[in-house]
């Protein structure tokens, strides 16, 4: 007897979900039955957003966090103390965000120096950094990398 599948547009929604991190066999097949068969399910609607974020969120052009045009609302806001915090990647800004603690500005690298791997400083945004120590009052500078042996 013949073995029997998901059509093969499930199986190609499946294996789109298990490209996403995080997302193994069986939470792709649970998504995408969801997404099919759920009431509340919009999968145009979530077709839609991921597209417009796709289309127009950027990385803001100073400091690499995300935006929609030219800069992000960091960087727009005009009262942000002169201290630079260098993080590794756009997503470690909102934490630090979200703490309240931190008032000044950020510059994402966009990665972290890794021989092993070949990601060189010419892969990240060190130039950009340098650019604007150069360019812009910055009083202190705070490294909040990871603590492995890229970040040191």
């Amino acid at each position: 007897m013949a073995r029997i599948e998901y059509p093969e547009e499930v199986n190609a929604l499946v294996g789109e979900l298990k490209r996403l991190p995080g997302i193994g066999p069986r939470s792709a097949e649970r998504v995408a039955i969801w997404l099919l068969q759920h009431p509340r399910a919009e999968p145009g609607a979530l077709a839609s957003s991921v597209l417009a974020a796709r289309d127009r969120v950027r990385a803001c052009e100073r400091c690499g966090f995300f935006a929609v045009e030219g800069f992000c609302a960091v960087c727009d806001h005009p009262n942000r103390e002169p201290v630079l915090c260098v993080v590794e990647q756009a997503t470690d800004v909102l934490p630090m965000e979200r703490s309240g603690v931190f008032k000044g500005r950020y510059h994402c690298l966009g990665g972290r120096l890794s021989p092993l791997d070949n990601v060189t400083p010419e892969d990240l945004r060190i130039d950009g950094l340098l650019r604007r120590l150069r360019e812009e009052s910055i009083e202190e500078v705070i490294l909040a990398l990871g603590a492995d042996v890229e970040g040191e």
